[in-house]
């Protein structure tokens, strides 16, 4: 695995949570800003009760496929 910058190095992160997590954000209407679970594959960032994501160590970008949909992020 290689980042857009080029680097190859890149770090793997991983954890469970205990049934919810919290993600701040601006939007006041997003799923997870008021205790109900985060949408974690959608800021993939992970799925379910685990958070796993990759970055890079030289720039820092969070490997994936970005910008993220923020109407998947928006509660109906």
């Amino acid at each position: 695995m290689s980042c857009k910058c080029g680097s190859a190095n890149i770090a793997s992160v991983s954890g469970k949570v205990a049934d919810m997590s919290s993600v701040r954000t601006p939007l006041k209407s997003f799923k997870g800003y008021s205790g109900d679970y985060v949408p974690l594959k959608e800021l993939q960032i992970g799925e379910g009760d685990y958070i796993r994501f990759d970055y890079c160590l030289d720039c820092g970008n969070i490997q994936g496929e970005f910008p993220v949909d923020m109407e998947k992020l928006v509660q109906d």
